[in-house]
């Protein structure tokens, strides 16, 4: 008897999952999308894509600073990345989903 051997691919979060325009909002306290290819290939994983904006300047559009401290909703980890490597602010209908 042959075996079925279903794969699972896991949908990336992209810049459509984000609230439109939020590329121009203040991200401080929101939860951030992070771009897949700035991960280790072993956690591009849609959960470890999220973040939590937690200053920097870059969190803030129009200043001169582009650094953004973010803590990883997955690990915990505090780190600084840059505003160009996030998508975006996620949409609210994903966030209450998030927390379910």
């Amino acid at each position: 008897m042959a075996t079925t051997v279903l794969r699972y691919e896991p949908k990336l979060y992209t810049d459509g999952d984000c609230l439109p325009e939020s590329e121009h909002m203040d991200w401080n306290d929101c939860l951030l999308i992070l771009k897949p290819d700035r991960l280790p290939i072993e956690q591009q994983l849609p959960p470890f894509q999220l973040w939590k904006g937690d200053g920097g300047f870059g969190c803030t559009p129009g200043t001169d600073g582009d650094a953004v401290f973010a803590i990883s909703l997955v690990t915990g980890e505090r780190r600084r990345w840059r505003r160009s490597d996030f998508y975006g602010v996620l949409k609210p209908a994903y966030q209450r989903w998030q927390a379910n």
